[in-house]
C-alpha cells in the first residue's frame, strides 16, 4: 500500500467511527414555556433544576445567594437565585 492508500483508509475508518458511534454528549433541554413553567419560587429545588436542564453554564455567589446561569442553543437565559436552604428564591428567564 502507498502513502497515499493508508490516508484515505485511515480517513475512512475515522469518519465512519465517528458517524456510527455516539459522543455521549447529552443534548441540551431548550429554554422556553413548557421547560420552565414548572419552576416555582420557594418550591423547585437546585436538585430538580439540575435534573431537568444539567449542569449550568456559569455559577455565581452574590450577597444574595448563590446564582447559576444556563443557556440552551438559541441563546435563551435562564437565571436563578438560590436561598440558603437551595429553592428557587427567584428566576428569570430571556427568550
Amino acid at each position: 500500500m502507498n502513502r497515499t492508500s493508508v490516508f484515505l483508509l485511515l480517513c475512512a475508518l475515522f469518519v465512519g467511527a465517528c458517524a456510527t458511534k455516539p459522543l455521549g454528549i447529552p443534548a441540551p433541554v431548550k429554554i422556553a414555556p413548557e421547560t420552565v413553567g414548572g419552576i416555582k419560587e420557594g418550591g423547585t429545588t437546585r436538585a430538580e433544576l439540575l435534573k431537568q436542564f444539567g449542569e449550568p453554564e456559569m455559577k455565581i455567589p452574590t450577597e444574595e445567594g448563590m446564582t447559576y446561569f444556563w443557556k440552551d442553543p438559541d441563546l435563551n437565559s435562564l437565571w436563578v437565585l438560590f436561598a440558603e436552604d437551595w429553592t428557587v428564591r427567584e428566576y428569570e428567564v430571556s427568550h
